[in-house]
């Protein structure tokens, strides 16, 4: 894999450097090479921050691939969650219809998970995954067939700006949340542990929430990503959580579904 360069420095500098450091104040984080390490951070992330003004049971893994969709999984998620909360059963979703069908999308501009909530809720459904299989395109021709839907949106919910212990609740009562957060190259070569290093100015990734909980006496919340198993712990990542770290609590979303 290529040695990347990050912030004047080679990949595996930084990485040496921050396992080194990390071991000397007895810090649980670790960074690694994975998948996306040659990749630049703004090709994997993909949230439209201009638009922007009990713990859960893992879902269904997908993965993004080279496509700015981080909002497109995000959302499926969160719906996958509230569908199976409603009948029991984990049906994998289709992001591809959100990436071919809101506002033509596609693969090189974000968006954000509301917007798929408004789509879902105007066009009258949301087909599963194997039914509109996800290709890394987003070719911008919508395939939706109405009679293929398996869930509809009503509406969804914006919890309270920066309140943690709303994401808690919501997280507890409700299921996974779509959230955003400020990720950057720290977050872009996490491995393991509850993550309380640095982040972005700005937030720039959708993520989910999936659960919360504690790490010899550290809150974290657990957060799954799309960006593959080979990405932080099997694809999920823990967060430092008391401080609103990465502005995770800053845009949490949820779809409420139709009877």
């Amino acid at each position: 894999m290529p040695v990347v360069a990050t912030f004047g420095r080679p990949t595996s500098r930084l990485i040496n450097e921050h396992n080194y450091y990390a071991d000397l104040k007895n810090d649980s984080v670790r960074m690694g090479v994975n998948a996306h390490t040659d990749k630049l951070l703004e090709e994997i992330t993909g949230l439209d921050s201009v638009k922007l003004s009990a713990n859960s049971t893992k879902l269904t893994y997908q993965r993004q691939g080279h496509c700015k969709s981080c909002w497109a999984f995000s959302a499926i998620g969160a719906l996958e969650g509230q569908l199976k909360v409603k009948t029991g059963s984990i049906v994998p979703l289709s992001p591809e219809q959100l990436l071919d069908c809101v506002y033509g999308l596609g693969c090189e501009r974000g968006g954000l998970p509301s917007t798929a909530f408004n789509y879902i809720h105007r066009a009258g459904g949301l087909e599963k995954d194997s039914d509109y299989p996800y290709h890394d395109i987003g070719d911008h021709t919508c395939h939706f067939d109405k009679s293929k839907s398996v869930l509809k949106v009503k509406d969804y919910v914006e919890l309270p700006e920066g309140d943690e212990e709303a994401l808690k609740e919501a997280l507890a009562t409700v299921g996974p949340i779509s959230v955003a957060i400020a990720a950057n190259h720290g977050i872009h070569l996490y491995k393991s542990g509850v993550y309380r290093g640095s982040c972005n100015h700005r937030l720039n990734h959708a993520v989910l929430a999936v659960g919360y909980g504690e790490q010899d006496g550290v809150p974290y919340w657990l957060i799954k990503n799309s960006w593959g198993e080979q990405w932080g712990e099997e694809g999920y990542m823990r967060l430092y959580r008391g401080d609103n770290h990465c502005l995770v609590a800053d845009r949490g979303t949820y779809p409420l579904l139709e009877d």
